[in-house]
C-alpha cells in the first residue's frame, strides 16, 4: 500500500514537467536570478524503474529543461523523452536548403549520455510545417509532385541524421479527425497519398 501511494505520489510530481510542455518556451537565463529549488519527486520511488519491466516511461521535454532542476526529475522517473518542439519542421527546416540542428542535438546527446530512449516528433503534422514546402518561389502552391519530392528529402535528411540514436518516429502526427481525413497543405496539394508516401520515406 505505501508502495502504490509512494508511485501515486510520483507520478503527482511529475505533471509538473508534462504540463509544461505544452506551451513552454525557450527561457532566457539571467545570472541574478537565485537557482530555482529542485523539483519535487525526485526523492520518491523511480516510475521508470517500478514500470520499466512493462513499458518504457516518457515525456516531451524543451532544451532548456535539461539544463535546469527539472532534470533531476526527468532522469529519476523517465526512461524516455519525446522532442516537445525541437524536431518539428518549422523549427528543423526554417528556409528552403538551411536546416537547424543545435536543439534537436542537443536532446539526443542528453539521450545518449545518460541512457535514455528518445522518440522523434514529428515528421509530418498539420501544423508547425516548414512553410516553404508547399510554395513556389512566386508564393502559389506547388505541384504533388513537388510537395512530395520535397518531403522525401527532409524525410531522408532528418530521419538519416540521427538514424540508430532516435528509437521511433512520429511519421504523420493526427492526420485524421472525427470527419476524416483532416485538412492541411497536405492534404490540399497531395490528397491522402502524403500519408503513405510519408512513411515509405521513413522506413
Amino acid at each position: 500500500m505505501k508502495k502504490s501511494f509512494a508511485v501515486a505520489v510520483a507520478v503527482a510530481a511529475c505533471a509538473s514537467i508534462l504540463v509544461s510542455c505544452a506551451t513552454q518556451k525557450a527561457a532566457v537565463e539571467s545570472p541574478s536570478v537565485p537557482a530555482a529549488p529542485a523539483p519535487m519527486g525526485v526523492d520518491l520511488p523511480s516510475l521508470a524503474e517500478h514500470y520499466g519491466t512493462y513499458f518504457k516511461i516518457g515525456t516531451c521535454v524543451e532544451p532548456s529543461q535539461l539544463r535546469g532542476p527539472e532534470s533531476g526529475l526527468l532522469l529519476r522517473h523517465f526512461n524516455s523523452i519525446t522532442a516537445e518542439n525541437a524536431m518539428k519542421p518549422q523549427y528543423m527546416a526554417p528556409e528552403a536548403g538551411k536546416y537547424f540542428f543545435d536543439d534537436a542535438d542537443e536532446l539526443v546527446a542528453f539521450a545518449q549520455a545518460h541512457n535514455v530512449a528518445i522518440r522523434g516528433h514529428t515528421l509530418v503534422w498539420h501544423q508547425q510545417n516548414a512553410a516553404w514546402m508547399f510554395k513556389d518561389e512566386k508564393g502559389a502552391p506547388v505541384s504533388k509532385a513537388v510537395l512530395l519530392a520535397r518531403l522525401k528529402d527532409y524525410i531522408a535528411t532528418v530521419v538519416g541524421r540521427y538514424k540508430g540514436k532516435v528509437y521511433a518516429w512520429d511519421v504523420v502526427n493526427e492526420v485524421v479527425n472525427v470527419s476524416g481525413l483532416r485538412k492541411s497543405d497536405w492534404s490540399d496539394i497531395a490528397g491522402e497519398e502524403f500519408i503513405e508516401k510519408a512513411f515509405a520515406y521513413a522506413h
